[in-house]
């Protein structure tokens, strides 16, 4: 298959040194394919899409719990597609579709729309539209699963900015402390880019406003868990199980 040239998180980050970094945080994966499970574990032919599947770190656990579910994956990035396509060659029940979240088309239905800290790469005034599409395509006893990492309250842009440098700075210097070379790496590297044009591509918000979004396009949340528990000043992951 051929992908358009668009490169996302492959422009500011090397997929490999962003893949292992990543699987020292599977928390939320694990959480979301035991919710998965609990609610279709006796069902067939549940059609599934991710969005923002990036190199596949949790397609592949998708595909290993759940190997009959029939999997869309949805990624803009055409390296992480190149990778993703080599995933879908052996495994049937895979399809690849390159394309931004905010784009997908409404025609189609699902049972489980899943996106597991993509969200953040929606820009700020695409992402009501995003989740008016999740609305659209998922069924009626579908589940909307989303993990993602959510910065403390704020109520304007320039509160947002001063949360998020102080977040940053508590990463790099407890990076420090505890010598962790692999997360002070990461840290200034996102530092760099949050700051910078375009935000980086990292549209960080907190959870007020992220609910706000989801109430505002009728769907409802079930389920809201804070999968680090961390310091208010950190950055922490959220799982939401949300529902028709």
């Amino acid at each position: 298959m051929n992908f358009k040239e668009e490169y996302r998180m492959s422009k500011n980050f090397s997929l490999k040194e962003y893949d292992s970094y990543m699987k020292k945080k599977p928390l939320e994966q694990l959480m979301i394919l035991k919710m998965l499970y609990e609610s279709f574990k006796n069902q067939n032919n549940v059609r599934l899409v991710e969005f923002g599947a990036g190199t596949g770190r949790f397609t592949k656990l998708l595909i290993k719990r759940f190997p009959n579910f029939r999997i869309t994956v949805v990624e803009p990035d055409k390296n992480c597609c190149l990778k993703l396509q080599k995933l879908a060659d052996k495994y049937k029940n895979m399809k690849v579709v390159q394309l931004t979240a905010e784009n997908f088309p409404k025609n189609k239905k699902f049972d489980i729309v899943a996106m597991t800290t993509a969200f953040h790469h929606i820009s700020f005034d695409k992402k009501l539209k995003f989740i008016r599409i999740v609305k659209s395509i998922l069924n009626k006893k579908g589940i909307f699963v989303l993990a993602d990492n959510f910065i403390a309250e704020y109520k304007s842009m320039k509160e947002r900015n001063d949360v998020l440098k102080k977040s940053m700075n508590k990463w790099i210097r407890d990076a420090i402390v505890e010598k962790d070379t692999e997360e002070l790496k990461m840290a200034k590297k996102m530092k760099s880019l949050v700051f910078g044009k375009d935000f980086g591509g990292e549209y960080f918000i907190c959870n007020s406003k992220f609910e706000k979004l989801i109430k505002e396009s009728g769907l409802k949340i079930k389920e809201k868990i804070n999968t680090t528990n961390t310091d208010p000043l950190d950055m922490e992951i959220y799982l939401y199980l949300i529902r028709p």
